[in-house]
């Protein structure tokens, strides 16, 4: 799996076994202990929990916060699907040009994570938008044959 670390403000990419495009092994010791060889040098990372965001660690002896980034993380955020400070979802953008096929949902509509929103179609195939997680619409911004552009906002939440 690839993903990005974010390390005091340093991001580093960990991709097929390289951190920076350096050569590493992992292990799990413990449920909260992790070692990592990386050039030859090997490291003790202890898991020290969440705060926010971001997850607290401790590597030979210093306290770092770390923030990764999942494939799909950094996907949300360059569509527009990023959470507020609250941790709520604020609106649902459109992920890449497209016409939208039909929509599933009405201004003041509660609906559960995994609903289907709406369905936009961009190169001839169907994409079913669906609910990052249980949201109140507070405005649908479209409506069924509007043509609309990438990161356009399709539905707003409350």
């Amino acid at each position: 799996m690839n993903f990005e670390v974010e390390i005091e403000g340093q991001t580093l990419t960990v991709a097929d076994g390289k951190v920076g495009g350096h050569q590493t092994k992992v292990w799990r010791e413990h449920p909260r202990i992790t070692r990592v060889r990386l050039n030859g040098k090997t490291l003790t990372v202890y898991d020290l929990g969440t705060d926010g965001n971001k997850r607290r660690l401790r590597v030979n002896g210093k306290t770092l916060e770390v923030k990764v980034k999942t494939p799909g993380m950094r996907a949300l955020e360059i569509i527009g699907k990023t959470t507020a400070s609250g941790g709520k979802t604020k609106d649902l953008r459109a992920p890449m040009p497209g016409l939208v096929k039909a929509v599933f949902v009405e201004t003041g509509q509660s609906i559960e994570a995994g609903a289907p929103i709406l369905t936009l179609e961009a190169m001839k195939m169907e994409n079913m938008l669906k609910a990052p997680a249980a949201v109140r619409i507070k405005a649908v911004r479209v409506a069924s044959g509007a043509a609309v552009e990438k990161n356009a906002v399709l539905v707003e939440f409350d």
